[in-house]
């Protein structure tokens, strides 16, 4: 299996994996998969002029990245989500390619039993799809998962494919016993703190991971394209609530706006790190750079 992406052949599954060096620990962004649709109808009120130069393929589509995130120190072993696992439903348009990331482990030279804790930033199957297997037998024997009791309360009882997906597969982990619902900011392991950041869902979280003089943070679904850091009042068309969605966009980018803050979203293009400059009375996300395993 190839760990990059072909722009040959732009539908085929080609995972990445990046590496950006966060003080004393190393944080990994690892593409599960991807999907392709029309960027007008994911973000229904954007220009869209807008995506003219953003890379669309000739039938006007544009690649959206399904990723999640490593975060090691050497000891302790984070996961960030953990990618879409598998997508059995999803519409022959989108050339949805998924179920990459234990391949990244295995490049990463890890396997499942060596990850302590699985933070999901929202309960979307492409953020928690990876926590089972394709038998529905937890993917993580040891972990520890942490998720947020509202997007839980939310999906259990919601209807619809994402809630459907919620009861087949996290309800059963919950029931087992290996996750902790929260429902509140806190320090989930040394380094590492999550706070509320509702819209895109009841319950959806940040995650903001510091490590001596460096620090990152991973927005999860608050931002979807790079774009909408300069235009924070698009939404995308799957945020439940986008006037809260709006406004916890702009609070988290302001936040990080001319700071050395590390920016990164699971749907970015990858690598997709960044931080939040400011230009005049809007900001712009500037990549850094980093390494391309």
């Amino acid at each position: 299996m190839c760990i990059t992406w072909d722009s040959a052949n732009p539908y085929s599954l080609c995972p990445v994996i990046w590496k950006l060096p966060l003080g004393a620990m190393v944080l990994y962004a690892i593409e599960d998969g991807s999907y392709f649709a029309d960027p007008t109808q994911v973000f229904p009120g954007s220009d869209p002029k807008a995506w003219d130069d953003t890379g669309r393929e000739p039938d006007g589509k544009l690649r959206f990245s399904i990723g999640c995130f490593l975060l090691t120190n050497g000891d302790r072993v984070v996961m960030v989500d953990t990618g879409m696992g598998r997508w059995p439903d999803a519409p022959p348009a989108v050339h949805a390619q998924v179920g990459a990331m234990p391949q990244a482990l295995r490049t990463l030279g890890m396997s499942p039993g060596d990850v302590d804790l699985v933070i999901h930033t929202h309960l979307h199957p492409d953020h928690f799809g990876g926590d089972v297997t394709d038998e529905g037998v937890p993917f993580f024997p040891h972990a520890r998962i942490v998720a947020h009791q509202a997007d839980f309360d939310h999906f259990r009882h919601a209807e619809g494919w994402l809630a459907d997906r919620v009861r087949g597969e996290f309800v059963p982990l919950v029931e087992a016993g290996p996750v902790e619902l929260i429902d509140g900011p806190r320090t989930v392991t040394p380094g590492v703190s999550v706070e509320e950041a509702p819209g895109h869902t009841p319950g959806h979280l940040l995650v903001r991971i510091r490590s001596e003089d460096s620090a990152a943070l991973i927005i999860g679904d608050i931002t979807h394209h790079p774009l909408q850091v300069s235009r924070p009042d698009w939404n995308s068309a799957g945020d439940h609530n986008p006037g809260l969605a709006a406004t916890t966009r702009r609070k988290v980018l302001d936040r990080a706006a001319g700071t050395d803050t590390v920016v990164t979203a699971n749907h970015h293009p990858k690598p997709g790190f960044g931080t939040v400059e400011v230009e005049g009375e809007r900001h712009l996300f500037t990549s850094v750079a980093v390494e391309h395993l």
